[in-house]
């Protein structure tokens, strides 16, 4: 798990007050206990809390590569209404132009690197989703925001 930073918060901006709203996806009930260690997991880590906002997105369970199940919400009538972000994400030729003539290099995991960024708390709201156990918003930017990157070390 990634400490999150006190550098910034993730900012939402949206182009309407009108709250996005959409019903739960069918999760199988083979797949509701993943979803269950997750939001447990997630809420032993403060990455979610319980949540009465009028937004609601539903999450979906994606079967990975190796076999394992990935938590996802979908953003996608959020992300209609939200301002984006131009940040540009830096291009790998210029990262890799940077580091000629370097004699030492590092590899860092940033797993989870979404995590360690602060969602306002203001914006917590529009992060809201729905599951068959209630409703949850991230306290931490989510993955799936069209304004979302994850920590970029520079």
């Amino acid at each position: 798990m990634p400490k999150i930073t006190n550098l910034g918060e993730h900012s939402i901006k949206l182009t309407s007050l009108e709250p996005v709203r959409s019903k739960p996806y069918p999760v199988p009930y083979a797949m509701r206990s993943a979803v269950d260690k997750e939001i447990d997991l997630m809420l032993e880590l403060g990455i979610i809390e319980p949540s009465t906002a009028p937004y609601a997105s539903p999450i979906v369970v994606v079967k990975k590569p190796d076999g394992s199940n990935r938590f996802c919400v979908d953003y996608r009538k959020l992300n209609k209404i939200t301002v984006f972000d131009p940040e540009p994400i830096p291009q790998i030729q210029d990262m890799f132009s940077d580091l000629a003539g370097c004699q030492y290099f590092s590899k860092f995991d940033l797993s989870k690197g979404y995590w360690a960024v602060p969602v306002n708390p203001e914006d917590r709201d529009v992060t809201m989703f729905v599951t068959h156990r209630g409703l949850f918003r991230f306290k931490v930017m989510p993955f799936g925001l069209i304004t979302a990157q994850p920590l970029l070390v520079g």
